[in-house]
Parts: structure tokens; C-alpha cells; sequence
């Protein structure tokens, strides 16, 4: 398994803590429970900063009551200095599985009381290198990535 499902855009973040939401749909339904499915990450510089990264496996989607339906996936990480050039990637798809995924939010976290986080969508500038972006109704932005 190896390539990239999609990667950027390319954002700076200021140092702070972050969560990204990924939220991704598989078909057919996974049968064996731990199959690689794709490698969510957050990294810097082009890809050579690793900030997080996340192997998805069938086991969480066969937990769930309806396997075709959303799921989302987070990362955490703290970036100590402003970092540039940093990305949200799918790298590593499964080719057993149709992925689509529908949105990344990232959300700068606050550790102080009152406003608990920043919300930031990148959905806008996502490159799709290995599948094609798609009109999905079941999605919140109506459009999908699909590989």
C-alpha cells in the first residue's frame, strides 16, 4: 500500500494545540477487522515534520451499526513555533475499499476559559491526486473526494 489520496492545502498555523476532524465513508463494508483502510496525517514542511499521524483500520467501521455511514476520525497535535507550509493528508489507501471523504475541519484549541476553539474548514485547495471529487447529497458540503 503506498500513494497519496489527497494532501494540502498548504496552511501556517501559529504554535498552539490543534484537532483535525476527518470525515471519511468506505464501501463495500469491511469484513476483517484489521485491515488497513488509509493513513490520516498533519505534517509541515512539504511532508518531512510529521505533527500526527493515524492508520484507519476495517475494525472501526465494523463496530458501528451501519458500516456505509460517516465516521470521523481526529488527530491532536501541538506546533511549538509557527509552522508553514503544513498539510492534511490520506496517504496509503486500500485499494479494497472505495474511500470518500468529505470534509477536514481543523480547530485551533484553547486551553483557557470562554471561547474553547478556533474553527477552521479546508476543504477549499484539498488536492485529489489519486481519485476525483464527486456531488455526494449525503455529505454537509454536498461534494465528496473519492478514490
Amino acid at each position: 500500500m503506498s500513494g497519496t489520496f489527497w494532501f494540502g492545502p498548504y496552511v501556517s498555523l501559529l504554535p498552539g494545540k490543534y484537532r483535525a476532524t476527518f470525515l471519511l465513508k468506505v464501501s463495500p463494508p469491511p469484513q476483517k477487522p484489521d485491515e488497513h483502510i488509509i493513513t490520516l496525517g498533519a505534517s509541515a514542511n512539504f511532508g518531512r515534520a510529521v505533527l500526527a499521524k493515524y492508520e484507519v483500520k476495517t475494525s472501526e467501521f465494523l463496530n458501528k451499526d451501519k458500516t456505509v455511514d460517516w465516521q470521523e476520525f481526529t488527530l491532536e497535535f501541538i506546533t511549538r513555533d509557527y509552522m508553514e507550509d503544513v498539510e492534511f493528508t490520506g496517504l496509503a489507501p486500500s485499494p479494497n475499499f472505495n474511500m470518500y471523504l468529505a470534509y477536514i475541519i481543523v480547530e485551533k484549541l484553547i486551553l483557557s476559559p470562554g471561547l474553547n476553539y478556533e474553527v477552521f474548514n479546508i476543504r477549499r485547495g484539498l488536492q485529489v491526486q489519486a481519485g476525483q471529487t464527486i456531488r455526494d447529497a449525503s455529505s454537509h458540503s454536498g461534494e465528496v473526494a473519492l478514490s
